[in-house]
């Protein structure tokens, strides 16, 4: 059983890891080594727990534990400004973390959701919007909306217990050279519609073929 999930970990999750220590240290040297000792916590702790429940859980648990661990070190020895107002702001500096960390998954989450329940989702928990009032707006029954809005909280739900994969570009962002022929219209597009990184790097993972709003996310 170990052995099964040693072998899970180097093929599932190492790359996963790598792309989560880009996303929150800066420098790449510092990434690749929070990264290395995060697997190497993660290999010593399947050897030791007799028992594990929920394996995607587990890793999660570990790699933030050890990237509080780094944090605290760095800020201890004062060699890093990753992260200074959260230290600043808060003496709980793993619970104001963990708040933002599920604030930020939760809006993952609802950029991957279809349009449908997007909308129920954003009309009735952020805009407190009654279900007469989505029913209304959506032209839909009241009973429809409710099962869009059970549909959409099981798919939220199930993505945040998923450590999701880490694209190279969320960390490692390319560029896209844009040329126009004749005159580039009103307000120059399409040249300022493709001036943020962001977009540019959606342009570029969908250039040789369509990819669905889950797929570019």
């Amino acid at each position: 059983m170990k052995n099964e999930l040693i072998t899970l970990f180097e093929n599932e999750y190492l790359a996963k890891i790598l792309g989560f220590c880009y996303q929150k240290v800066q420098n790449r040297e510092d990434a690749e080594d929070l990264a290395a000792n995060i697997a190497l916590e993660v290999l010593k702790a399947i050897h030791r727990t007799e028992h594990i429940e929920s394996f995607n859980a587990f890793v999660w648990s570990i790699s933030n534990h050890i990237f509080f661990k780094w944090l605290r070190a760095k800020k201890n020895h004062g060699t890093t400004a990753y992260m200074t107002e959260l230290f600043e702001a808060s003496d709980n500096v793993e619970e104001e973390y963990l708040n933002r960390e599920q604030e930020n998954l939760l809006h993952r989450e609802i950029a991957h959701l279809s349009e449908k329940y997007r909308q129920c989702i954003v009309l009735y928990y952020f805009e407190s919007k009654s279900l007469g009032e989505i029913s209304d707006i959506l032209g839909k029954s009241t009973g429809t909306i409710k099962w869009w809005l059970h549909e959409a909280r099981n798919s939220i739900k199930e993505g945040m217990n998923t450590m999701r994969e880490y694209g190279e570009r969320s960390y490692n962002p390319e560029t896209l050279n844009l040329s126009c022929q004749g005159n580039p219209g009103k307000d120059s597009e399409p040249m300022n519609l493709a001036k943020r990184k962001s977009t540019q790097n959606i342009l570029l993972a969908a250039y040789k073929e369509p990819l669905t709003i889950g797929e570019l996310c």
